[in-house]
């Protein structure tokens, strides 16, 4: 059947207790859009699995229809921004 999109957003933990979730974004900031996030073994996914820092940058890896990975460049601030 369906599965439906699966996207991307962003969660604040605590640093101390991971388990205690500071905030939560307001909207997704990955989401299938690309042909191959959209066609492929499993349709219309992409699911984040790590973030690495740079400056004010994050590169967000991630896989994209159960077949593909990629790597998306994000500013830090504008991802924070959608925290609330």
């Amino acid at each position: 059947g369906e599965v439906g999109a699966y996207f991307g957003a962003v969660m604040l933990l605590a640093r101390d207790d991971p388990a205690r979730v500071l905030r939560t974004g307001r909207e997704a900031i990955l989401t299938p859009t690309e042909e191959f996030e959209r066609e492929g073994f499993v349709a219309n996914v992409v699911f984040p699995t790590a973030v690495v820092e740079n400056g004010d940058r994050w590169l967000v890896y991630y896989g994209a229809s159960d077949k593909y990975s990629a790597v998306v460049e994000l500013d830090r601030g504008q991802v924070m921004a959608t925290l609330e």
